[in-house]
Parts: C-alpha cells; sequence; structure tokens
C-alpha cells in the first residue's frame, strides 16, 4: 500500500556530486521530513548503493559507464546498456519505499524516462522538474530524442515545475498544449543565516572581489571580460575564484591563464561552507553570458543558481548579464544587485565604484537582497509544493 505522503525524487544530479543541480535538490530535500521522501541518483560507482549526507539519505544508480571514475562522458551512448539494471533499481525502492508520487529531475533525459517507466508501471503520480530547457541546446538526432522524451513526460506529468518565472513565460508561449501544468519551483534554502546588519566594509583598497561557481558556456563570455578587465586594475580589486571547473580548462578551452591574470584560483568550495567563505570579500561578481554556444533561450531563461547564496550573504552583488534577460528583469524588480548589462568597461567600473564607494547603494542593495531571499524560502516554497501535489498537510 503506498503512502499519500511519500515522494520518490529522480534525479541524475545528487551529492556528493558538485554543481547546481545537484545544490538544488539537497536544498529541497531539506525542507521535507525524513519519511515522505526517498531520494535516487546517478553515481560512478557500481558499488555504491546508499548514503547519508546531511542527515538526508540517498540511493544511488551505476549510470556513468567510466574509466577509474573518469571519462565517463566519453561513454554516454553506452549508458543506455545500463537502462534496465538502472529500472530495476527504482523498481525495488518503489516496493519498498510504496511512494504514491514521483518527481523526475532534468537536466538528465536518462532519468527522466526512468522516472516516467516507474510511474507508468506502478501507477504513480508523476511530477516534472526541469532546471534548464532540454530540447532547445539540442541539434540533428539528439534533438529529435529530446523532442520524444519531452513530449512524453510532459504528456504523463500531473504538474511540470519549472525553475523561474522566466521559464515558464517561455514554456507557456512554445508549448500551449500543456500551459496549464506549468508551475514554478525555484531553488530553496533551509534557513537564515545569522546576520549582523550592515556589516563592515573594507574603506580602502585594494577590494576583494570573488566569483563562484561553475564556469561554462553559461556565463563564459561575461567572465571573461570581467577578469581581464580587473586584472588591469589589480591595485584596486583582488579577485578569487572559487569553482570546480579545472584551472586548465580556463586556460586552454577559455584562453584564460589565471595565474597570469591575478587571479587567485581557490577551488571548489562545499556548497555549505559558501556562506562562510562569502564573508571574507567585499563585491560577489555575478556573470551571465550575453552569447555563447547555448540557445538564445537558454540565456534568456537561465537563473543561476548561485544567485541565492549571494543573496543571502549580506554582500552587495555586481551583476554583469545582458539586458533582456529574465534574470535582469528580476533585478530590477528587486534591485537587489548593481546591474552593468553594458559590455563597455567604464560602464562596469563605475558600477564596482558605485559599490565600493557609495555606502548608501551598498546598504540599499543589501537590505533589498534580504528582503528578496523571502521569495525563496524553503519551507514557504514547499509547503507551496505540497499543496500542488495534494500532500495531507
Amino acid at each position: 500500500m503506498t503512502s499519500e505522503n511519500k515522494l520518490l525524487i529522480v534525479s541524475w544530479a545528487i551529492p556528493p556530486m558538485s554543481g547546481g543541480s545537484s545544490y538544488i535538490t539537497h536544498q529541497l530535500a531539506k525542507q521535507f521530513q525524513p519519511d515522505e521522501i526517498v531520494i535516487v541518483g546517478g553515481s560512478k560507482s557500481f558499488f555504491k548503493k546508499k548514503a547519508i549526507y546531511d542527515g538526508i539519505v540517498y540511493n544511488y544508480i551505476f549510470s556513468e559507464i567510466n574509466w577509474k571514475g573518469h571519462g565517463d562522458r566519453y561513454f554516454i551512448p553506452l549508458r543506455f546498456l545500463l537502462f534496465p539494471l538502472a529500472l530495476i533499481r527504482v523498481f525495488n525502492l518503489i516496493r519498498k519505499e510504496k511512494p504514491s508520487k514521483i518527481l523526475a529531475c532534468f537536466p538528465d533525459p536518462y532519468y527522466l524516462m526512468l522516472a516516467k517507466i516507474a510511474a507508468s508501471a506502478f501507477n504513480l503520480q508523476l511530477y516534472s522538474y526541469f532546471h534548464n530547457t532540454l530540447v532547445e541546446n539540442r541539434s540533428s538526432i539528439s534533438k529529435y530524442i529530446g523532442e520524444k522524451i519531452q513530449t512524453s513526460v510532459f504528456n504523463a506529468s500531473r504538474l511540470v515545475f519549472l525553475m523561474s518565472e522566466g521559464m515558464r513565460t517561455y514554456y507557456q508561449k512554445t508549448y500551449p498544449e500543456w500551459k496549464q501544468k506549468f508551475e514554478v519551483l525555484p531553488h530553496t534554502f533551509n534557513e537564515y543565516p545569522i546576520r549582523t546588519f550592515p556589516k563592515s566594509f573594507n574603506q580602502n583598497p585594494p577590494y576583494k572581489l570573488v566569483l563562484i561557481g561553475t564556469f561554462n558556456h553559461s556565463n563564459m563570455e561575461a567572465t571573461s571580460r570581467l577578469v581581464q578587465l580587473l586584472s588591469q586594475h589589480s591595485d584596486v580589486y583582488q579577485l578569487d575564484i572559487f569553482t570546480s571547473t579545472k584551472k586548465p580548462i580556463f586556460k586552454y578551452k577559455w584562453n584564460l591563464d589565471l595565474d597570469k591574470l591575478g587571479v587567485h584560483y581557490k577551488g571548489y568550495v562545499n556548497q555549505e561552507k559558501v556562506d562562510a567563505v562569502l564573508q571574507n570579500y567585499d563585491v560577489c561578481l555575478l556573470t551571465h553570458g550575453f552569447d555563447g554556444a547555448y540557445s538564445d533561450i537558454e540565456y534568456q531563461t537561465i537563473f543561476p543558481t548561485r544567485m541565492l547564496p549571494f543573496l543571502l550573504s549580506g554582500i552587495p552583488i555586481l551583476a554583469h548579464i545582458p539586458p533582456d534577460v529574465f534574470l535582469a528583469d528580476f533585478i530590477r524588480k528587486y534591485d537587489c544587485a548593481e546591474l552593468i548589462t553594458s559590455k563597455d568597461t567604464q560602464s562596469i567600473l563605475d558600477g564596482l565604484n558605485r559599490i565600493t564607494k557609495l555606502a548608501d547603494r551598498r546598504q540599499t542593495l543589501i537590505y533589498n537582497a534580504h528582503k528578496t531571499t523571502a521569495y525563496f524560502y524553503g519551507k514557504d516554497v514547499v509547503n507551496s509544493l505540497k499543496e500542488k501535489m495534494e500532500f495531507s498537510l
């Protein structure tokens, strides 16, 4: 007999995997009681079946063929050889845990299909959660397959949750046949850090600036411009970068030699430690590509995961992003970051100067950022989610 108040989350990206999607899943899971939730996701290890992170139990599926833990991206076509075993793993979890609902998470269509097939086999309620777009960044046969999977999941889902209002606006316009299914489920945080406002601020240069997160086609165009500009003003601005993106990737893929540019590369920082790290800085830098290898709609709808810890940090944010994207509209609405939508280097420097020199502007940004976080407060977000999923509250 299934429990009307138990949810199975099927998501490729779960801890200890780094990256935004893993963080989103983990923060969402924190809002549920242990007996309300079961989570299963991807692993590169055949032998890893279960682990506990931050008090949350995670179940694992060996779905990433690799060589000694590396190179799994080269074996992606072979992953589907493991699909029957992965499906059995999900079936066994359902028989044991008896959930009534499944939440299928994208950014991996493999796990969307696992969840969809399992929901159908056990007659469970299916919901889906898209952290970003599926078909819009694909081409050729990959796009064809993506369209088939997306259509199948949209049809089977009672509701389709999306990361932002920007995504919902786009999806409602592009897929009107499912318009009534689209709902916004923003990423969440568990509790407010203890803060003393206003935080003391460094009154004299050099000012300490920080970039944090994963750097790829979604943000590297703007990031490159900022890094190269700040290297020319190293007497005023000191830049540190925390990321799981390896230093050679910056040099050989993005043509950014961080050492020569005077950037202090700090490597990956655990998500639970991000807030403590940010307290050492004067300004948080948020970048969003003006263009790049992704589709236009991807740039228009991206809402970076690192935005939330920045808003919570009590540190002013400078956002260098295009003028016509959802993230820019969000920042304008709440005035929660110093918004620089021009590629002009002087405009960027002027924005930094306003944050570092104008105490009133700095405090306005910090105050507004703090107010904005109410939109992401985990308890309220998940209570709304439970209502939409018809949990018995």
